[in-house]
């Protein structure tokens, strides 16, 4: 039972500093979607410009030039 008053002693010695709220910009996220350095965009624009330019090529050969493709869904 020492134990518990010893520790309630030390838990009023010892004062609590209340928690100050930084206020945030409202958008405070917005950086963080400009930011290049250290993100992802660079890994995946190769990738994702090489499926696109290849979506338009088949498009455009079906559309404009009347070519009849057949592709399959697999990966």
């Amino acid at each position: 039972m020492s134990g518990f008053k010893s520790i309630r002693a030390l838990g009023s010695v010892l004062k609590r500093v209340p928690v100050e709220r930084r206020k945030l910009r409202k958008y405070s996220w917005l950086p963080d979607v400009f930011r290049l350095e250290g993100s992802i965009v660079g890994r995946i624009i190769g990738p994702v410009l090489t499926v696109t330019l290849f979506a338009c090529g088949v498009a455009t050969a079906k559309e404009i030039y009347g070519y009849h493709l057949n592709l399959t869904n697999n990966v």
